[in-house]
């Protein structure tokens, strides 16, 4: 980097990146001044000489140092950095290792999307999150945060105004809920062409550690041209990883007709291009659940935890008010999500009579789940559910 150089003579310490050109001009002018002479005196006046400079060899032999090339990094190649497998090992062990935010759901350092149809409360949940997240506490007891601090949280809303979001938090605009002072907002977008940069000064400014993005489609003009799709995650995930924070943006289904409406969420269903799921770390679907004010969480996607709430355990949450002036979720528990969707009670049924069936017929649970192609945990799980219920009945017999 070049110094700075408000008058002739001034430098900065030589290990603090003096151009070796710079230090040349300076040595040229220096020279002349040592053995130049004037019309009234062939004594060169040194009182106008920095000290730094009147020893005239060792800056000649720091000039010199200075102009060697300095060493290629034999790691980089362009945009590349290359180690062998056991460097990397070595690197990746002196990192800190990802922790929960969110349970199995989401874990710092993540770019995280949670996707889900309008109406189900999608924003409901992400500032359920934020809250929690910001007082170093868990959403809920049943998916742990393990950061063992608050964080400061960002939260991007460009859907509610201020009112809107004064009414969802309060009594009837009366009694607002105190949030933690970790949770920050922002105000008006006036051009949405600034966001993204906007948000990265935000962190640098406020230190920010988890930022939510409610949501993708303000962000991205086409999210269906696949290469606008991998520029907007690329940018997301690179944010995630010079800044050493964890990301969740939230999303929309594409829109599905009425048979669709019977059948399980998958990764495919998230509205644009596949490159959205293709980039983020883990992705959260939302669904409608079987029972009034009910929706359920099911996981597609997870690189650095274990796929807990799959096809057969989603997790099942009740919309309620949290507190009087707080609107949110409470826990109800885990279902098969067939049992979630129009069709799913006969299809839960027939494959848990199944299982009966076979153990009955002194089956172990590896072949059953080879026999019904269904997950050995699922076994397990109606194994389980049966043997609950047999006690119950004998119980009460």
């Amino acid at each position: 980097m070049t110094p700075t150089r408000p008058h002739a003579l001034e430098v900065v310490s030589y290990t603090e990146g003096a151009d070796s050109q710079w230090v040349n001009d300076q040595l040229t002018g220096l020279e002349k001044v040592l053995n130049g002479f004037n019309e009234k005196t062939e004594t060169p006046d040194m009182q106008q000489v920095s000290p730094e400079f009147n020893d005239l060899d060792k800056f000649r032999n720091a000039a010199s140092e200075t102009s060697e090339a300095p060493e290629t990094d034999k790691h980089k190649f362009g945009c590349l950095e290359i180690h062998t497998m056991n460097e990397w090992m070595q690197i990746a062990a002196e990192q800190p290792n990802p922790v929960p935010l969110c349970g199995e759901l989401w874990a710092t350092g993540e770019l995280c999307i949670l996707w889900g149809a309008p109406g189900l409360g999608k924003s409901l949940l992400a500032m359920m999150l934020a809250d929690a997240i910001a007082r170093g506490r868990q959403v809920f007891d049943e998916l742990c945060n393990e950061t063992g601090e608050p964080k400061k949280v960002l939260y991007v809303d460009m859907e509610l105004s201020e009112k809107q979001l004064q009414k969802r938090y309060s009594n009837d605009y009366q009694d607002n809920y105190k949030f933690s002072d970790n949770v920050f907002r922002n105000g008006p977008i006036l051009n949405d062409a600034d966001i993204l940069p906007s948000i990265s000064m935000a962190v640098d400014s406020r230190g920010i550690e988890v930022v939510i993005i409610d949501n993708l489609t303000w962000i991205i003009e086409d999210a269906n041209k696949s290469y606008q799709a991998a520029d907007l995650m690329k940018y997301l995930k690179q944010l995630a990883i010079e800044k050493k924070i964890s990301i969740m943006v939230i999303g929309h289904p594409k829109k599905r007709n009425t048979m669709d409406a019977d059948r399980s969420l998958k990764l495919g269903d998230l509205s644009g291009s596949a490159n959205f799921v293709n980039f983020a770390d883990s992705v959260i679907a939302m669904g409608k659940g079987k029972e009034p004010e009910t929706i359920y969480i099911k996981q597609l996607k997870a690189r650095n935890s274990e796929m807990k709430y799959g096809d057969d355990n989603v997790i099942i949450l009740k919309r309620a008010k949290i507190k009087d002036n707080f609107l949110g979720f409470e826990w109800v528990g885990t279902s098969d999500e067939c049992d979630q969707i129009n069709n799913g009670a006969s299809k839960t049924d027939t494959k848990r009579a199944a299982v009966k069936s076979l153990l009955e017929q002194g089956l172990s649970v590896k072949q059953i789940s080879s026999e019904l192609n269904i997950p050995e945990k699922t076994v397990y799980r109606y194994r389980k559910q049966l043997n609950d219920s047999q006690n119950s009945q004998n119980s009460h017999a």
